[in-house]
């Protein structure tokens, strides 16, 4: 499924989104966006994805997210519950730029490239960094700012976080070779039913089969085959977690027309069957 493009909107007098929610649920709503996000969950529990990544979530789950990193939380179905975040949205222009040159941000600068992929803090419940957060929306925008600076460094000096999605779920500098990567990535995923081979992926890039397999394992670190195999699994996982639908189902929906071609190719990438899967504990809690 195609991750929706969200578009952010700077709280009142502010150059970044410090926001709370407090909601019945946390809805299904995979999307992505070009700024930063960090979003502590303060209550409630479900079901988290980032990238290809899927793991549960509760109370005092804390994570920073890199620029166009498709996302989603999913709460648990609990009427009696309620799920509350504090999420932050920035840019690093608020911070003194794009490259964040100053020797002052050397730690935060580290951070935030690391950050591409997700990353999850174990240590998100400590006495510290939790209150800076929760209590962040009550200051005035000059004080959010260095709150915001704040926190980055602790999460920074803290030894860092653990990264969620794969490195095929990340975007590559902005440059013509990237261009063409993120042109055929979309392709793929538009087209995920049906995706396109290695020889068409090729013509519509403009290149010989050999060259775009080459450009692609340069660009990326796997073979096209590879990679689309790898979405195609994370698809298959999210519809194992979130629908009832059958195996074979879900097979041709993430583009296999081979059910046996499908399991195997899931067992080699996840480790278990899509039935094992299925009946993890984590998931059995859904």
């Amino acid at each position: 499924m195609l991750p929706l493009r969200e578009t952010v909107e700077p709280s009142v007098g502010q150059s970044f989104a410090w926001l709370s929610f407090d909601l019945p649920a946390f809805p299904y709503r995979w999307h992505f966006h070009p700024e930063f996000e960090l979003t502590l969950i303060s209550s409630g529990r479900g079901q988290r994805f980032v990238g290809n990544s899927i793991e549960r979530f509760e109370p005092g789950d804390l994570v920073l997210l890199g620029p166009h990193l498709p996302h989603t939380w999913e709460s648990t179905t609990d009427p009696a519950a309620r799920s509350r975040a504090v999420v932050i949205q920035f840019t690093t222009q608020p911070l003194g730029g794009s490259d964040l040159e100053q020797p002052e941000f050397a730690d935060i600068r580290r951070l935030l490239a690391a950050a591409a992929r997700g990353l999850v803090f174990d240590h998100g419940t400590d006495p510290i960094t939790r209150p800076l957060i929760e209590s962040g929306a009550s200051l005035p925008p000059l004080g959010r700012l260095l709150r915001l600076l704040e926190v980055l460094q602790q999460l920074a000096s803290s030894g860092g976080g653990r990264p969620l999605a794969d490195t095929a779920f990340c975007r590559q500098p902005r440059t013509r070779d990237a261009d063409r990567i993120d042109r055929i990535c979309r392709h793929v995923l538009k087209h995920l039913a049906a995706p396109p081979g290695l020889t068409e992926a090729a013509v519509l890039t403009g290149m010989s089969p050999a060259g775009f397999s080459r450009f692609f394992r340069r660009m990326t670190g796997r073979t096209f085959t590879g990679w689309t195999h790898e979405v195609q699994i994370a698809q298959a996982c999210q519809l194992l977690a979130r629908t009832n639908q059958s195996v074979t189902t879900i097979a041709a929906q993430a583009g296999f027309e081979n059910l046996s071609h499908f399991n195997r190719i899931f067992k080699r990438l996840q480790g278990c069957t899509p039935r094992q899967y299925r009946q993890q504990p984590c998931l059995q809690q859904w």
